[in-house]
């Protein structure tokens, strides 16, 4: 077993979420190991598994005592990751899914950032996505174009943050290198998302006064690994939490006052919210699920305009159209 200095306190805490991944965790975890900055935890959250994660996970805790691992019934990403959050001691969380690596100077150098900046309580690099057959892979995208995606916003500009987050996610979830006090202003990850929870997350930050920087380090990427086990959401799963999340977001932007363009974002949030639940309507429709075709074409109906498609549609759903 790795001995630990006397009264080891880590800086970093790394959380590794992880529900059926024990064939890539020893491959997660060495690359944890391989980071230049050492002095770090990591904690394994495993999430009611039932394959070899847990005799995978001990191994390693057995080896090396800067690794925890802790058992919960599944409960899904948001709540393992809030788990591995609440037993942190590190000042800084590192958020890592059990199939994601990070460069090995990711650690390091964003801890410097952190010094230099001391005003900043998110830093977040660019991610490549890479692929198991090609571990050294960095591609910006693996469809059309490879070329970047991500939102690079000037760290004395979290207006711009703000307005772009309304349409495009801030960042891959092991990106971003967090002050653990963050969550402790904010609140932890919504255990109601099974999707888009790490955007909802960004956008409680931005618009609640934590502050971003952006780190273009080379040697900072977040790896994230597109293989035939990586977590597919269906439509309809997708479009439920965001509607969730936009409700937040629109709450959100009510409250801000320092907003400068609230009304614009205002309108861009109800476009896309008004979307969602017009095409979360239709897809129960579809699936003859009346309940929840009301229940989403009721909520589409208090914040749109289009007052005779929802009385067309209710006879139909009444008159047993579905």
């Amino acid at each position: 077993m790795l001995e630990s200095p006397h009264n080891y306190l880590p800086r970093v805490t790394v959380i590794v979420p992880c529900f059926n991944y024990g064939h890539l965790l020893v491959e997660t975890l060495r690359n944890v190991q391989e980071q230049t900055f050492q002095q770090w935890e990591c904690i394994v959250v495993d999430d009611g598994s039932t394959d070899n994660t847990a005799s995978v996970a001990q191994e390693i805790v057995q080896r090396d005592n800067r690794f925890r691992y802790i058992y919960q019934a599944n409960a899904g990403l948001s709540a393992a990751r809030n788990s591995g959050i609440r037993e942190s001691h590190g000042t800084f969380i590192q958020l890592l899914d059990a199939d994601d690596l990070l460069e090995k100077e990711k650690l390091k150098t964003q801890i410097a950032i952190f010094e230099t900046h001391p005003e900043t309580d998110i830093v977040y690099s660019d991610f490549r996505y890479f692929n198991t057959a090609n571990p050294t892979m960095r591609r910006f995208s693996m469809q059309g174009e490879d070329l970047p995606s991500m939102l690079r916003i000037d760290p004395k500009d979290q207006q711009a943050l703000k307005s772009s987050l309304i349409m495009i996610n801030l960042c891959v979830v092991n990106a971003p290198m967090i002050r653990k006090e963050v969550f402790n202003r904010i609140g932890e990850f919504n255990t109601q998302l099974h999707a888009v929870e790490d955007w909802e997350f960004w956008c409680r930050c931005a618009y609640q006064g934590i502050h971003f920087r952006y780190d273009n380090s080379p040697e900072t990427l977040a790896l994230v690994r597109l293989h035939d086990g990586s977590m597919s959401r269906s439509q309809k799963r997708m479009y439920e939490a965001a509607a969730i999340a936009r409700v937040t977001l629109a709450h959100l932007i009510e409250q801000d006052a320092l907003l400068l363009n609230k009304e614009e974002l205002k309108e861009l949030n109800k476009k896309e919210l008004t979307f969602l639940y017009k095409s979360l309507f239709e897809i129960y429709k579809k699936e003859k699920n009346k309940p929840n075709a009301l229940k989403h074409l009721k909520a589409f109906g208090n914040i749109s305009n289009e007052t005779r498609f929802v009385i067309k549609e209710r006879l139909r759903l009444f008159m047993g159209g579905i």
